[in-house]
């Protein structure tokens, strides 16, 4: 199983970002994708989950509110 993160505020760039995957589930069909608009959301996941529930790819948006992408990442590595 894959698991993979998009990690962004804009619809338009989630929405292509999920076909492209949704492309990938008809060879691959183990992976499971998951939305987060924010980096302080996505954050917040990774505090709470289990380790085998964190990702093994995240799309990650550079410029958010919030926590943007860069220090998004940063925490993420600290964290896992």
């Amino acid at each position: 199983m894959v698991r993979i993160a998009i990690c962004e505020d804009e619809l338009d760039q989630i929405i292509m970002l999920s076909k492209y995957i949704k492309g990938l589930t008809v060879r691959y069909p183990d992976i499971i994708r998951d939305v987060f608009r924010s980096g302080d959301d996505l954050l917040e996941h990774y505090k709470k989950a289990p380790v085998h529930e964190h990702y093994d790819i995240i799309y990650l948006d550079i410029n958010m509110a919030g926590t943007n992408g860069v220090d998004t990442a940063a925490i993420i590595r600290e964290l896992d």
